[in-house]
């Protein structure tokens, strides 16, 4: 990802979000844009809050996308 700010504020504006830095804020969630630099592109991790906190700190990974229970 060149340019986060960019990926964020069309995020913000395509779903409605408060763009914040490199991050859009959705009501009480946040999705936070980073740059990939040398390595794979695309959406790599999703780190989720658990709604059963003795999950937190679980992480599983599907279609090569890791999401972390936090």
């Amino acid at each position: 990802m060149a340019d986060p700010a960019a990926i964020a504020a069309t995020a913000a504006a395509t779903f409605l979000g408060d763009q914040q830095g490199t991050g859009v804020r959705f009501g009480d969630r946040r999705i936070d844009f980073i740059p990939a630099g040398d390595g794979p592109k695309g959406l790599m991790a999703l780190h989720l809050k658990a709604r059963d906190r003795a999950r937190a700190g679980q992480v599983a990974t599907v279609a090569n996308v890791t999401f972390r229970f936090v």
